[in-house]
């Protein structure tokens, strides 16, 4: 108690009459003008308040001397002395007459003398040994219909039991387990305080406080499992941490009847979660009760606070353990308590998104609710809500879940064995002996039986001996026997060939006896022959097509097998007569007598040999050293079990699209020559081969068979059920991602393909169940895409050799948004440059990130190959640079923005010899600020006082360390190197030089989008205006502190205040929507923020909000604005400040007008009040017709901006760059494209 009352820094503060702490809550319960008495007045904050607040006289009672030197002016009468034993009559004695006696005659005049309205004891009562012989007391200084205040810590507190739970009982300076704390209080056990001596609560408030808020806090996310924190956390009382009480002396209240015992119960706890967008759910946003286990027909209540925002999703917890329960009814009600939502059991299923470890019966009653089995801790279920119903729930409100929990599974078998014990126990006295008998004749059996099982084992160990010795001699003779098959066959061949030669020189030479003249030799020691074998049903034009490519790109030895299936094309034939009378060696001639389909045809050619074969169509055409690099592929993994190439038409081995049935190239040669360029042989796995071009190793052949002829008939599926029974036997697809074939694709089935292919599908998933989940698995992740888009980017280079490459380069500063092409004014411009001369030059874009860069490839102004570069340990920045540029033929970069990674560019480029010209598009070059905005957002007038500088930046604590002298020191080097510096207008070069007046600067305006669509009507996703006469005004796209958002800010205050007909749409979003922004109208329609816009939108939803002027609220100077050159080309007038490239291009026009006075809000008001009124219409109208000619000018200004960029281009590119530059590590690439995903 010393400790208590000594150390005044931890009570000694103003009290909040409106806080919601106890003594302000004790505060509020006492009326002006009344006498109180205040024990244990610490330095006196009770007091000091009801006295010079209230008006009320005080008197106290302190132990402390130093608390109640503080205390003293506040008090009419505070005596020091010590709760514990003391006499508060003999302390107070004018609380009577001093004289009279206890005898009941005098009982009425003494209570008409007691003096106090009110006894205080606000945390007082924990810290005494007896505080029963203090609360006795009390009554006896009351006056009648007096109240005694108390405020009570609560012990229950869910911190405290965690703390048990967790084996810790540590008392601490202050809080529940206050060091002088002498007794403990819990809700029950002060009622029946109270009751003891005789007086009876009014009224008890509890002052909750959540565990993590509490000094308890380390338990709730350390140690405490989450399922312990949701039982305690619903108890009643749980996070109540103390009990505010008023009560009065028993005789003054009527008695309550005797308590009902109270039957033992078994609680559960149910929790409640909501979240916000896409978030997780999260123990922040939720709420929890307890329900009653074995109680039939009970109602759970949630009672929901008001949100910070619209929640997304509701999540119920219905239970923290297994069992069954019978859900009857859900509802749902808004904050006044009107039902929004109902779920009655007359519905089936529940309506949910998601459950998680629980069952829902399959039979639905509707009077009697829906059984469900709760099959973990951790079950719960989303409910199914419209976004209507959700944002009602913003403001709060409550969730009823009606339910039955008869009794978890363990209560029930417990119930039913309970039931049956008497009758079990005589039965199984009775079985106890007839077992025993048994199981001793079982075991004298059983002893016999592992006799016999020992015998048994002995002999077959022996026999397996004798198998395994046997097993060796057989692989010995197969070994002998197929060397001595290769040695005939070997001898076979050579003798046939011999033979087939004479007969050659002796016949007249033909274009097709040419070709087989033509083919290598076919037997080497180091290299195996290969068979090709090729099914053939009639197209006798693709077939001779097939066979001259094979002839011209194939330096390998091999074996041509061709099979006629019974062609009805007499050509085909013709065609093998013509080759049998040629006899060459390595080419076999086979026929059908009758069409037998593709399957039995291909497994009759992969059977003639011993041979690896490539199973080819023949509507293909292979390219240069084709065969040589399946046959590597097959090299690198004796698992290997198929091979596909790439090919325009071969599903997911397609390229450049894939899964499609991209057109036959014009140039396949170009193709493979771009796939060796990019070195790129690494073989990925495939789920399937594709059967248009098929490397099939014979060792796989002689594991799982050929193609099975039963189940896939004539063809479609037989090479994917090869492929799945590969995988089974422990083999691998791949694809051989350096080798190309072009195929024609669907000519041997016509238009029987789609039947035919959903028949075979059928019977491929009968034998391979998973095919499907395993090829949509491959195609859903794509991991070809980094070698295909190596592959095109190599393409491109290769087909455009005149043109030189482009290197544009930009911050990284946006993150995500920037790499996904949001570039804001940067990304657009380098999109349209592109566009605008994309024939003249290959363009690519850098987005610089310290460590790491982004390179992307444009086509035509988009966006296309994307690959992330890792600075590497000890490499240069010049190195890093110039090796993306020696790999993608650099001629020229174009630097749009330094930042994000400043000083590794600065450096980069002192040192390279690639040559870089400058666009300026902000002021970052002269101010780290970039916009010239000193630390209250205001312009400083392009200052070029270094001292005013560092004032500046030193006020703005992100730029103090920089320093200004150096900044532009080292940009004036790298600007004076620089082939050409652009700046998109003259106000912009002008501001440029006052900085760096040696650097010659180019005016080449900004390129406006282009052929961009332009959506009238239709569908849009858009806020209602009324139609009341109220004008809208603009403002466009993304809007922060630099753009004018607080300066918006207070126009649409001062319109609400002056109450002007002006309505304020914001087509774009704010820095306050957050991200993504959500779309936003204030209930008085004064503020409507629209959200990100397609730019082909933009005339369309001015037109939905009817917005007559746009208004440019900027904080300061733009050097271009494309949303004011939108704003034009949607026919729309604008308003802009009197500063920057904005005031330039508008005066120039006169497609608008400049704000009078830029800083006065109240002016800029009444000038847009005067510019859209009536009387100003005829003025309105001219100003519109030069909006329409601003926007035709910008149209007609492209060419000359074409020819001044390109010009500028030409004069500054590298002629061709040093052979250091030209290699490249492939693996480097490939890596960078993986990143890049």
């Amino acid at each position: 108690m010393d400790q208590f009352f000594s150390e005044s820094h931890l009570y000694a503060r103003e009290l909040d009459p409106q806080g919601d702490d106890s003594l302000a809550k004790i505060a509020r319960l006492i009326r002006p003008n009344t006498q109180v008495l205040d024990l244990g007045t610490g330095p006196g904050v009770l007091g000091k308040y009801l006295s010079t607040a209230l008006n009320c006289i005080v008197d106290g009672v302190e132990f402390s001397l130093e608390q109640a030197q503080l205390a003293e002016p506040f008090y009419r009468d505070l005596r020091i002395a010590d709760l514990e034993g003391v006499d508060l009559r003999a302390l107070f004695p004018n609380c009577f007459t001093g004289t009279e006696s206890r005898h009941p005659e005098n009982v009425q005049r003494e209570d008409e003398h007691r003096r106090y309205d009110y006894i205080v004891c606000a945390d007082v009562l924990e810290h005494l040994k007896d505080p029963g012989a203090v609360v006795s007391q009390l009554p006896a200084l009351l006056r009648p219909n007096g109240r005694i205040l108390l405020s009570i810590p609560n012990i229950a507190h869910a911190g405290v039991i965690a703390e048990l739970l967790s084996g810790e009982f540590r008392y601490r300076p202050e809080g529940l387990l206050d060091a002088t704390h002498l007794r403990f209080f819990t809700r029950k056990s002060l009622l029946e305080f109270l009751n003891r001596h005789d007086l009876v609560p009014l009224a008890v408030e509890a002052i909750p406080c959540d565990m993590r808020a509490s000094e308890f806090r380390g338990y709730y996310l350390e140690t405490l499992p989450p399922a312990i924190y949701h039982l305690l956390k619903a108890y009643p009382d749980a996070l109540t941490y103390q009990f505010i009480v008023e009560a009065t002396p028993g005789k003054q209240a009527i008695q309550k009847p005797e308590a009902t015992p109270i039957t033992p119960e078994f609680h559960f706890a149910c929790q409640l979660y909501w979240r916000f967008g896409k978030a997780e759910y999260h123990q922040e946003n939720s709420c929890c009760t307890l329900g009653c286990i074995g109680a039939e027909h009970q109602v759970i209540r949630f009672s929901i606070p008001p949100l910070a925002e619209v929640p997304t999703g509701i999540r119920l917890n219905p239970a923290d353990r297994p069992g069954f329960m019978r859900i009857y009814q859900i509802d749902l009600y808004d904050k006044e308590n009107r039902s929004i939502w109902r779920w009655n059991g007359d519905r089936a299923p529940l309506p949910v998104n998601k459950t998680h470890q629980m069952e829902f019966s399959s039979s639905w009653m509707t009077a009697l609710g829906v059984n469900v089995l709760l099959m973990g801790k951790e079950t719960y279920f989303e409910l199914s809500l419209e976004t209507e119903t959700l944002a009602l729930l913003q403001a709060g409100g409550v969730l009823e879940f009606q339910i039955s929990w008869p009794q978890s599974a363990d209560f029930m078998a417990l119930a039913q064995r309970l039931g049956q014990k008497d009758r079990e126990i005589q039965e199984r006295d009775r079985l106890l002996q007839e077992k025993g008998q048994f199981l001793a004749h079982h075991k004298r059996q059983l002893q016999e039986k592992e006799q016999l099982l020992a015998s048994s084992a002995r002999d077959l160990q022996g026999l397996h001996e004798q198998v395994e010795q046997q097993q060796r001699e057989l692989a010995a003779y197969e070994q002998q026997l197929a060397e001595a098959n290769a040695l005939v066959h070997y001898l076979e061949t050579r003798l046939a060939y011999q033979e087939s030669f004479r007969g050659w020189m002796r016949r007249p030479f033909r274009p097709l006896k040419r070709w087989y003249l033509n083919r290598p030799k076919i037997e080497q020691a180091d290299s195996p022959s290969i068979d090709i074998v090729i099914p053939i049903y009639n197209a006798y034009e693709p077939l001779c097509s097939c066979l001259e490519s094979i002839r011209r790109c194939t330096d390998e030895p091999y074996r041509l097998v061709l099979i006629d299936d019974a062609s009805t094309d007499s050509r085909i034939q013709t065609l093998f007569e013509e080759l049998r009378t040629a006899g060459e060696e390595n080419i076999v001639l086979l026929q059908n007598e009758h069409n037998q389909g593709f399957v039995a045809t291909a497994n009759r050619g992969m059977s003639i040999g011993r041979n690896d074969v490539v199973l080819l169509n023949s509507d293909t055409l292979v390219t240069q050293h084709w065969l040589r690099k399946l046959k590597r592929c097959a090299a690198s993994d004796p698992k290997i079990g198929t091979i596909t190439p790439f090919s325009n038409n071969g599903e997911i081995c397609s390229f450049p699209d894939f899964c499609r049935e991209n057109p036959f190239p014009e140039n396949p040669e170009l193709i493979n020559l771009a796939m060796d360029e990019a070195r790129i042989a690494v073989y990925p796995e495939l789920p399937t081969g594709v059967g248009f071009c098929l490397y099939i190793r014979r060792a796989l052949m002689d594991r799982v068979g050929l193609f099975d002829v039963d189940a896939f008939g004539k063809g479609y599926g037989e090479e994917n059920d090869l492929c799945m029974r590969a995988i089974e036997a422990g083999f691998r697809n791949v694809l051989c991602s350096d080798a190309y074939v072009a195929h024609r694709g669907g000519g041997s089935f016509g238009q029987e393909k789609k039947v035919i292919a959903e028949k075979q599908m059928a019977a491929l998933l009968n034998k391979h169940p998973t095919y499907l989940e395993q090829v949509n698995g491959f195609i859903k992740q794509d991991p070809l895409q980094p070698i295909r888009q190596l592959i095109k980017t190599q393409l491109q280079i290769l087909s455009t050799p005149e043109m030189p490459g482009v290197l544009h380069i930009m911050h990284g500063h946006g993150g995500p948004a920037v790499l996904r092409g949001r570039g804001g004014g940067i990304g657009a411009y380098i999109r349209n440059l592109a566009t605008l001369i994309g024939g003249e030059f290959r363009h690519y874009l850098l987005i610089a990130l310290e460590q790491e860069w982004v390179v992307k490839g444009l086509i035509s102004g988009e966006e296309e190959q994307h690959y992330r570069f890792q600075r590497r340990d000890g490499e240069t920045w010049t190195d890093f640079l110039e090796t993306m540029c020696g790999w993608l033929e650099i001629k020229l970069c174009h630097i749009h923005h330094l930042a994000g990674c400043r000083d590794g560019l600065l450096e980069a480029f002192a040192g390279t010899v690639i040559p870089y010209g400058v666009s300026v598009h902000d002021f970052f070059l002269a101010c780290p600020t970039v916009n010239l905005l000193d630390g209250s957002g205001h312009y400083c007038n392009a200052t070029t006082d270094l001292e005013l500088c560092r004032q500046c930046l030193g006020a703005q604590g992100s730029f103090a360390h920089i320093d200004m002298e150096e900044w532009r020191w080292k940009h004036q080097k790298f600007l004076s190197k620089a082939a050409f510096v652009f700046a998109p207008s003259a106000w912009v070069k002008h501001t440029l030089n006052r900085y760096f007046p040696t650097v010659p600067i180019t005016v080449i305006p900004n390129i406006p989008h282009l052929d961009l669509p332009k959506l009238r009507g239709g569908a849009l996703r858009a806020f209602l205006l009324p139609k009341d006469g109220i004008k809208s005004i603009g403002v466009l796209g993304a809007i922060g502190p630099v753009k004018g958002a607080r300066k918006l800010e207070q126009l649409v205050a001062k319109t609400r205040k002056r109450k002007l007909p002006l309505r304020w749409v914001v087509i774009g979003y704010t820095d306050r929507q957050g991200d993504p922004p959500v779309p936003y109208q204030s209930e008085d329609r004064v503020l409507t923020l629209h959200g990100p816009y397609g730019q082909e939108e933009l005339p369309a939803l001015l037109d939905h909000y009817a917005v007559s002027l746009v208004v440019f609220p900027s904080a300061g100077p733009e050097t271009f604005s494309y949303t004011l050159s939108e704003a034009w080309e949607a026919d729309r007038p604008v308003l802009a400040p009197p500063i920057g490239t904005l005031q330039e291009r508008v005066v120039e026009t006169g497609a608008g007008w400049i704000m009078e006075d830029w800083q006065d809000v109240d002016k800029i008001l009444d000038q847009i009040l005067e510019l859209v009124s009536s009387e100003t219409r005829e003025s309105f109208m001219a100003t519109l017709a030069r909006v329409k000619q601003a926007s035709r000018d910008g149209e007609a200004h492209l060419e000359p901006i074409r020819h001044l960029v390109i010009e500028g281009y030409r004069r500054s590119s590298a002629p061709s760059l040093p052979p250091r530059l030209t290699g490249i590590d492939p693996l480097r690439v490939y890596e960078a494209a993986c990143h890049g995903r």
